[in-house]
């Protein structure tokens, strides 16, 4: 475990004692993309960097034990820091980020950007003070992209790393992340992979879910059992999953918003379950209903035998439909920024 203090900088006028987390790191960003020749100025990668002397360390004190393989998990920012350090560091085994639905993030962020109605979601004030979204697409904007995107090295030397075993769970009403983001990267990840979208969950409160998501995802590794594969087709607006192996309980996940394509939980947007019967075959098919007021987001989540869960990506509809004004303000939370892009 790498604890998390809260850093300062007394030099840097744009930062005081209450900044912390994406604070820094939407600064550091723009430090970066002032000068980005100086590779190390984005915060990911002293983060990274402190994971793989974690491990070092770990390994050379249980040297007598023969531990030589890791297991990385983290939560948000340090679920990025999990990634990279994957990358980087052939000792780590597998990878469990947590709330971190950002990867191919260039087009994640216009993704967001218009699903707000062109406006920003009040999570990404750090970034927003830091005029982030007036650079996005840029030529720095890309270049930081290089260094602290995992998806950027797909096409690299460290492709391969890429491959190893990941748990990949996120919030499906997340603060930030619009629960279809994983649209831009999953299908694209290579290896072994499952996915796990946790519901009416915002970013901070899922970490209730990493112990037990931690647990059944290790179980299922030390006892060399195939990670369950949910494979989806959609044609005529009827979704239909594929199941590796056969699960014990299946329930569909609805959630409605008829004025806005926003499914945040500060917004007071429910998932809505209901169970899908189990039949002798191996795939499911549901309807995906496009002719509603506002916005639909559905997705299904198997249960295993041996508690492992695993869900299908988010689906939004109609999906071509966007909105052309910032989603109602329920509440503070529930603000956006406005887009000057």
């Amino acid at each position: 475990m790498v604890n998390s203090y809260v850093l300062s900088n007394d030099d840097d006028k744009f930062l005081n004692e209450n900044d912390q987390q994406y604070d820094l790191i939407a600064r550091n960003w723009a430090l970066f993309m002032n000068n980005p020749e100086r590779r190390v100025l984005p915060l990911d990668i002293p983060m990274t960097a402190v994971v793989s002397q974690t491990i070092r360390f770990t390994k050379q004190e249980l040297k007598k034990w023969n531990i030589n393989k890791f297991i990385v998990s983290g939560v948000s920012a340090r679920g990025c820091t999990a990634w990279l350090a994957a990358i980087a560091n052939p000792d780590i085994a597998a990878i469990v980020p947590f709330a971190n639905d950002g990867l191919n993030t260039n087009k994640m962020l216009k993704h967001v950007y218009r699903s707000y109605g062109k406006n920003w979601p009040f999570a990404f004030l750090p970034f927003y003070n830091q005029k982030i979204d007036q650079m996005i697409g840029s030529f720095h904007f890309l270049k930081l992209m290089q260094i602290v995107d995992p998806l950027q090295y797909l096409n690299s030397d460290h492709q391969n790393r890429l491959s190893i075993p990941k748990y990949i769970i996120n919030a499906s009403s997340d603060d930030f992340y619009t629960p279809d983001n994983s649209r831009f990267y999953y299908d694209k990840l290579p290896g072994t992979k499952s996915l796990r979208i946790i519901p009416n969950t915002n970013h901070i409160n899922i970490l209730a879910f990493t112990v037990p998501s931690l647990i059944s995802f290790i179980n299922r590794l030390n006892r060399n059992v195939p990670l369950p594969k949910l494979s989806t087709c959609i044609n005529k607006n009827k979704l239909t999953v594929h199941f590796s192996e056969k699960p014990v309980k299946i329930t569909r996940w609805i959630a409605k918003n008829s004025v806005a394509r926003d499914f945040r939980y500060s917004c007071g947007i429910r998932y809505l379950p209901s169970s899908i019967k189990i039949g002798k075959g191996e795939n499911i098919t549901v309807a995906m209903n496009s002719k509603i007021m506002g916005w639909q987001a559905t997705y299904i989540e198997a249960i295993f035998s041996d508690g492992y869960v695993a869900t299908t990506e988010v689906y939004i509809t109609p999906d071509e439909k966007f909105p052309i004004t910032a989603p109602p303000a329920k509440n503070s939370s529930c603000q956006t920024l406005p887009g000057r892009i």
